[in-house]
Formats: C-alpha cells, sequence, structure tokens
C-alpha cells in the first residue's frame, strides 16, 4: 500500500541532502589538487611508457635487406689437345655497395662441323659441364648443361657445329679434341657397303645423317653370326639388326651387355643395320645429344 508524500517529507529530504548538494570551499580546493595530481600521474605514466617503447625498440633488429648479387665470367678460348686445370668460382664482397659478386671460369671451345670431341680428364672425381648458351647474369649451375662428365675419365660427344663452353670443377685436370667424320652413303640395302669379319667398325650419326647404314657380310660356312656393339657415347643407344639375303630379320639372343648371337645359319650373305635407337623407337630426335656413336663387329 502506497503512502502520498507530503511537504513535510520533502522538507526533510532537502535537508539530508543539502550537504551534498553545497560544498565547502576546502572541500572545492582539495578536489583541484586531486585532479591535478591525477593528470601529473598519467602524464608520467605515458612517458614511462614511450621510454619503455623506445629502449625495447632499440635492442629490436630491423629486418635485414638482401644483399645484391652479381655474377661475373672470365672466359677463355680452349685450344684442341692443351691440358690445363680448372679454377674454382670466387667471391667477393663490397661493403659499400652491399652488393656480393661470384665469378666464374668458363672455357671456350669451336666444334667444326661433322664430328665429334673428345674429352680427357685426369680427375675422376671432378665434375666437367658443358653448355651450348649460359646465362651470363646468373648463376650457371641455373642453366641447361648438354652434358656433364662425373666419375670417368673420357667422353665423347656428337655436337653441331658452333662454340660451346665449358665448366669444370676447381682443380680438374682435362684437354679436348675434335674429330672429323666422313658421312658415309650406305644408307639402304642396295647400297650395303660390304664389312670383313672382325674389322671394328666406327660409326658416328652427324647432325642430318642420322640414317641407317647396311653393311653386307658373307659366311664361308654354316655357323651363328657373333655381333659386338659398343656404345662410344653413353651405355647404349645404337641398336642393330641382322637380315638375311630376302630382307628378312634374323632374331639375335644377348649373350651380355655387348654381345649378341643368332642362332646357326646357312652359309651365305646377310647383312647388319645400324641405326639410333631413339630413331626407331620414338620416331623423332628424342636424346638428341646422345646415342650417335657406336663401334661395332662380327665374327
Amino acid at each position: 500500500m502506497y503512502r502520498s508524500v507530503d511537504e513535510a517529507d520533502l522538507t526533510l529530504y532537502y535537508a539530508m541532502h543539502k550537504n551534498a548538494l553545497t560544498r565547502c570551499p576546502h572541500q572545492k580546493e582539495e578536489d583541484l589538487h586531486m585532479k591535478s595530481f591525477l593528470k601529473r600521474s598519467a602524464v608520467k605514466q605515458l612517458a614511462c611508457f614511450l621510454l619503455a617503447v623506445m629502449i625495447t625498440a632499440a635492442f629490436v633488429p630491423l629486418p635485414a635487406q638482401a644483399s645484391t648479387q652479381k655474377y661475373n665470367y672470365k672466359i677463355t678460348t680452349l685450344k684442341q689437345k692443351k691440358w690445363v686445370t680448372a679454377k674454382g668460382n670466387t667471391s667477393n664482397y663490397n661493403q659499400d655497395k652491399d652488393a656480393w659478386t661470384d665469378t666464374y671460369y668458363l672455357y671456350k671451345i669451336s666444334v667444326p662441323a661433322n664430328s665429334f670431341i673428345r674429352v680427357d680428364s685426369k680427375s675422376k672425381s671432378k665434375t666437367i659441364r658443358i653448355y651450348k648458351s649460359i646465362n651470363m647474369k646468373d648463376n650457371p649451375y641455373n642453366s641447361d648443361s648438354i652434358f656433364y662428365l662425373d666419375d670417368a675419365t673420357l667422353y665423347r660427344r656428337v655436337l653441331p657445329r658452333g662454340a660451346y663452353y665449358i665448366l669444370a670443377d676447381e682443380g680438374t685436370t682435362f684437354r679436348w679434341q675434335s674429330a672429323t667424320t666422313k658421312n658415309p652413303t650406305n644408307f639402304c640395302r642396295a647400297r650395303a657397303a660390304k664389312l670383313k669379319a672382325g674389322y671394328k667398325k666406327w660409326e658416328v650419326f652427324n647432325y642430318g645423317y642420322e640414317f641407317d647404314r647396311w653393311y653386307r657380310i658373307s659366311l664361308t660356312s654354316r655357323k651363328p653370326i657373333t655381333v659386338t656393339m659398343k656404345q662410344m657415347d653413353i651405355r647404349w643407344g645404337v641398336n642393330f639388326k641382322v637380315y638375311n639375303s630376302r630382307g628378312y630379320s634374323i632374331t639375335c639372343n644377348e649373350l651380355n651387355d655387348t654381345n649378341y648371337r643368332t642362332a646357326v645359319l646357312s652359309k651365305g650373305t646377310y647383312y647388319i643395320r645400324v641405326g639410333r635407337y631413339a630413331y626407331w623407337e620414338y620416331g623423332d630426335e628424342s636424346y638428341n645429344f646422345a646415342d650417335r656413336i657406336c663401334q661395332f663387329w662380327w665374327r
């Protein structure tokens, strides 16, 4: 049940809150001092915070900017049959420009037409790379090499006529030379060249002359035909087939990696056809720089 508010109640209410509504001068002065103190404290706290941030930032390392990387090449023309020992690449730092310069040493060779090159190395554990072209503004290992000699002392390869660059590991002692070959004309069975038993025949497939080569052989008695085929630029790549006088192929069984033998055959005329494996299998120039040199004979 609610009671009505009369005039006496309002008078008592204002009397109780009079002190709160009307402050004395001393109280006002204390309030001003308190406000000033709080304001100074806030300024001091902000200054301390900013000082702490500055001190912390002084000890935090700034992100390092990458140094400039440059490449320099020293190119020496290398004559055939001349032994050289390769220099290693060097790195120099320019502190004023904050730049690194790597220097690589290349050897330039000129390969004649219709020939293959031979690279000899006295450093079997070293690597030799040959490039047709190289980006002189970049690390040479980012360019594609034609081939490389690794864990070997002798390598052969047919290359198109032109200039090439050799990059060898530091301390590699090596030389190079070329051998010019004559392109044959025995490109079909009708033009087969006669090949005597035991004669070791070198076959080189120069660029533009990738056709198969045919050889005519004669058996003077009844016996099998044994063919020895050695790849001279890579482990395999040049292939062969044996045919009878009517042009039918004869199966050869593999004895090992280099020797193959037919069944016993009657005496008479037979043919050996030598060609590039990549062309036979794929009909194009796959493995373009490989499978171009072989040595073979029959008995």
